[in-house]
């Protein structure tokens, strides 16, 4: 049984070597510079370097990318800090039962998006309704990759007039007054840059034109300067900004992959901001020494569902045990997450029972609902000796059929996921179930492939809530067809589920659709596709010069109002 100084024992030894930042004069990483003069030029650190700058990439990012996706985009709607949508590019949203939303005898909808006066792209074309009709044929394209809700129940988008969107629905859809928001589905694209080469039809061509990288062009508060491949990109206010150019004159973002090199900035004052996981909860009690109660903040976001995916693919499934759901309860039931939490994130990170956090109404209506399998060897014992497994003299547990349990136990390369899966891998070998370790770095952790074929357990972190539960349909599997783009990269599939969810999409009584909900999230939890592990909070440090960034709810993005910062 792991304790609580065993649990620490792992991350101080993990730690020893990729934690403490050095006592000297760090050297800056490419792309650097001295500390910036106040009120011209924010500089920040990420972990990763974006593979494009589009709210909604044709290629999936593998890790969030929440500053530049924020920095260089705008919408029909923004999530606000309270995970509320507001009308972003649009005067107003639709309202049901009105001109602007209809819903016709024959299930069909149709919804009307009139958009604010004077819109321009970052290179001062006009934006347009038609913008948005393009981008609809181009996410809807089979060969890209990208259809899935609400694609498939679209019917039609057109374009009455320049200032004018509107989509003609197969169906009822629930979320049509701002679902851009929520979900990205199809945000406005660029005609007059893009449809020449859309309409070669050469995808490849398409999918690598250096408009989705190094000559972005957005809508956001800010527009794309210069981007350094592997070392940083700038970027300068947007004038045609929908609410206004932001006040902050300059941001360099440079691409930091090791947590340590990231603090060891930040303290040096190269760095102004940490976003996007470039430190790690881990590196946030030294910061906070190192700084005093005047050098700056640190925000935990809790923005993360992290859980240990299971393998549903018998073609690269290893261990077919897994399939057995007596198997994956029995691995549930030997986590203890206390400790987990406690050495490795500092008991920042909440625990979880399922991604929709417990803190709304509909939160609070699921956890009551739910199965919860909590820590319980003993149960965890009877549970595979019901499957068939006796320990062998070794302490592993064998069975007839499946022979002795060993299985790949995965995550990506960091330092807080490689602290946790060290303590995962002893927990369950000590138990009985071998799990052999695998770090995913190099940039292979974003590999769609790899990451949808992964022969056994990945422990990962997704959004929270809502779409993380919507990410178990069989349509957001991957699979070379659609790109191995998709949500649901274990391959789990479950027809009551996929039915839920399609009900669930449908149903516009607010009712109706909490139960479904509920549902939905009762039979993933019974069913066990993933062992929910934590909420785990990101932290975004910032240097007192900087005002503007505060807590935000857990779906929403913490620099959403990017444009009223200030730096001095």
């Amino acid at each position: 049984m792991l304790t609580r100084a065993m649990a620490s024992a792992f991350l101080l030894i993990t730690a020893a070597c990729a934690t403490a930042p050095s006592t000297r004069e760090p050297a800056a990483p490419a792309g650097a510079s001295a500390p910036s003069e106040p009120g011209r030029t924010l500089v920040a650190a990420v972990r990763v370097e974006p593979l494009t700058l589009a709210e909604r990439s044709l290629r999936e990012q593998g890790v969030a990318v929440y500053l530049s996706s924020r920095m260089f985009n705008a919408d029909l709607a923004i999530l606000d800090d309270t995970g509320t949508p507001r009308p972003y590019l649009v005067e107003a949203f639709p309202q049901l039962n009105t001109d602007s939303w209809q819903v016709f005898p024959d299930g069909r909808m149709q919804t009307s998006y009139h958009l604010k006066p004077n819109l321009t792209w970052h290179d001062g074309e006009p934006l347009t309704a038609d913008d948005w009709v393009f981008s609809w044929r181009v996410y809807s394209t089979p060969e890209l990759g990208a259809i899935g809700r609400p694609m498939s129940v679209i019917d039609e988008v057109s374009a009455p007039d320049a200032r004018t969107i509107m989509i003609t629905w197969r169906q009822p859809y629930p979320d049509a007054e701002s679902f851009t928001t929520r979900d990205a589905y199809f945000p406005a694209l660029p005609r007059h840059i893009l449809e020449s080469t859309y309409a070669d039809g050469q995808w490849d061509a398409f999918v690598n034109h250096p408009f989705w990288t190094t000559e972005y062009i957005g809508l956001g508060p800010f527009r794309l300067d210069r981007w350094e491949p592997g070392a940083f990109y700038e970027a300068v206010p947007f004038a045609g900004h929908v609410n206004g150019p932001p006040k902050i004159q300059r941001i360099k973002v440079l691409f930091i992959s090791n947590s340590n090199t990231a603090l060891a900035n930040m303290l040096s004052g190269v760095v102004q901001l940490s976003a996007d996981t470039s430190i790690r909860t881990a590196e946030v009690s030294i910061l906070r020494r190192e700084w005093g109660p005047d050098g700056g903040t640190v925000i935990l976001h809790p923005n993360q569902w992290r859980a240990a995916f299971f393998q549903f693919r018998p073609d690269v499934l290893t261990q077919p045990a897994l399939m057995d759901l007596r198997v994956r309860k029995a691995l549930a039931m030997t986590v203890n997450k206390d400790p987990i939490n406690e050495a490795v994130y500092e008991g920042n990170s909440l625990i979880s029972n399922t991604m929709i956090p417990p803190l709304t109404e509909t939160g609070k209506a699921i956890d009551r609902a739910i199965t919860k399998h909590t820590y319980d060897p003993r149960a965890a014992e009877q549970l595979l000796e019901d499957a068939g497994f006796r320990r062998g003299a070794d302490g592993i547990y064998t069975s007839p059929s499946f022979g002795r349990f060993h299985s790949e136990l995965a995550t990506n390369a960091a330092t807080d996921n490689e602290a946790e899966l060290a303590i995962l891998d002893h927990t369950w070998t000590q138990f009985g179930l071998e799990m052999q370790q695998n770090v995913v770095g190099g940039g292979l952790e974003r590999d769609n492939q790899l990451r949808a074929t992964f022969p056994g357990i990945w422990v990962n972190n997704t959004s929270v809530g809502e779409p993380a539960l919507l990410n178990h349909m069989t349509v957001r599997i991957p699979k070379a067809e659609n790109r191995w783009q998709g949500g649901n990269r274990g391959g789990w599939s479950n027809p009551d589920f996929d039915r839920l969810a399609d009900a669930y999409a449908t149903t516009l009584d607010r009712a109706e659709r909490l139960q479904q909900l509920v549902d939905m999230a009762k039979l993933q939890a019974d069913q066990l596709p993933a062992i929910s592990l934590f909420f785990v909070t990101q932290p975004w440090a910032f240097v007192s010069g900087l005002t503007g960034p505060k807590l935000v709810a857990g779906e929403s993005n913490m620099s959403w109002n990017i444009e009223t910062w200030e730096f001095r």
